[in-house]
C-alpha cells in the first residue's frame, strides 16, 4: 500500500487544515490503496509556546473531516527528539511508494492520480519523483515552474498578482493553485540532470530509505538523498509544469512562538541544523567509499 507521510508540530497545526484539505481532494482522483499518516508532534525542544500547552494546538485540525481517515501517531518530550529527517526516513514504507508531505504545503488536484500513473510505468524501479516550485532563493531553478526559470525572485513584483503568486515568499491560496494549474495542459514529465530534493511532495521508492543517514533526526533528509541518490545513479523524476503549493511565507506559520527572527538564534535548533550536516557530510563519504570499493 502507498502511504502518505506528514509530521504537524504543534507551532504548525494552524496552518495544516488548508493542507489536509488538499490531500482530501486529491484523493478523490486516487485508484490506488493509500495510508495517510500524520504525525503530530508535542515536543518543546526547539520551540516552547507562548501559551498554554502543545497539545491544545490540536484543536485546529482534529475537526477536519480527512482526521478519522487518518493513521494518528503522537510524540512528546516523553519520546525520544523527531525531526522531518528522521520521520521522513522511518516512515518510507517497504510497500509502495512513499509521499512526504508538509504543513504548509498545498497538493496540487493532480497529486496522487499523475504519481500512480507514473509509477505503473516507470522506466526504473527506484527512484524520486517532484513536482513543480514557484520561484526560490539560490539555485532551485531546475525544478521551479518553466515560468519563473529565467528570472529572479526580485523580478516578480509583489505589486503584480499574477507575478507574486509565483513568489516563494507570498502566501498562495488553494483556489489560486487549483486554477493556475488547470491551465497548464497535459503533464510534462521530465528525468532532472541531476537529484535536486526540495522535500515537500516528494515521492519516494522504499529503498529510498537507505540513501538518508541513520544518525540524522531534525534537518538535511533531502540535501541527504540528493547526494546520496547521485552518488549511486537513482534518477529523479519531475512534473514540471504542475505546481505544488509550497506556502513557506504564510501568517498561520509557526503560531504561539516567538517571532522567526527569534527562533533561527535558537541554540538548540542551530545546533542539531550544524550536528546534522556534519553526519550527512560523514554519511555520503563513506557511501562513495563503499560504492568505489565494489
Amino acid at each position: 500500500m502507498n502511504r502518505f507521510i506528514m509530521q504537524i508540530s504543534w507551532i504548525d497545526a494552524k496552518v495544516a487544515p488548508g493542507t489536509l484539505t488538499s490531500i482530501q481532494n486529491a484523493l478523490q482522483y486516487s485508484s490506488q490503496p493509500t495510508e495517510i499518516v500524520l504525525l503530530l508532534n508535542e515536543q518543546t525542544f526547539v520551540d516552547k509556546p507562548l501559551v498554554g500547552e502543545p497539545a491544545d494546538m490540536w484543536r485546529y485540525i482534529m475537526d477536519h473531516p480527512l482526521i478519522p481517515k487518518c493513521r494518528i501517531d503522537k510524540v512528546t518530550n516523553n519520546d525520544k527528539f523527531w525531526g522531518n529527517a528522521n520521520f521522513r526516513r522511518d516512515y518510507i514504507t517497504d510497500d509502495g511508494v512513499t509521499y512526504w508531505g508538509e504543513a504548509d504545503c498545498y497538493l496540487p488536484m493532480e497529486f496522487f492520480f499523475l504519481a500512480e500513473e507514473f509509477h505503473k510505468k516507470s522506466p526504473t524501479k527506484e527512484y524520486a519523483l517532484s513536482f513543480a516550485g514557484r520561484k526560490m532563493w539560490g539555485d532551485w531553478n531546475i525544478i521551479e515552474h518553466p515560468s519563473v526559470q529565467n528570472v529572479g525572485l526580485g523580478d516578480l513584483s509583489k505589486d503584480k498578482p499574477e507575478e507574486a503568486f509565483l513568489r516563494c515568499d507570498t502566501t498562495m491560496t488553494l483556489e489560486q493553485l487549483y486554477d493556475f494549474n488547470s491551465k497548464q495542459g497535459d503533464p510534462e514529465i521530465i528525468q532532472l540532470p541531476k537529484p535536486r530534493i526540495e522535500g515537500a511532495m516528494t515521492t519516494v521508492t522504499p529503498k529510498l530509505k537507505n540513501l538518508i543517514s541513520s544518525e540524522i533526526d531534525f534537518f538535511h533528509e533531502d540535501y541527504c538523498l540528493e547526494l546520496a541518490m547521485q552518488v549511486c545513479g537513482i534518477p529523479q523524476y519531475h512534473i514540471r509544469n504542475i505546481l505544488k503549493g509550497h506556502n513557506m511565507v504564510h501568517p498561520d506559520k509557526r503560531a504561539n512562538i516567538f517571532n522567526q527572527a527569534q527562533r533561527d538564534d535558537n541554540n538548540v535548533a542551530v545546533q542539531k541544523k550544524q550536528e546534522c550536516m556534519v553526519k550527512v557530510g560523514k554519511f555520503i563519504h563513506d557511501l562513495v567509499h563503499n560504492t568505489n570499493s565494489k
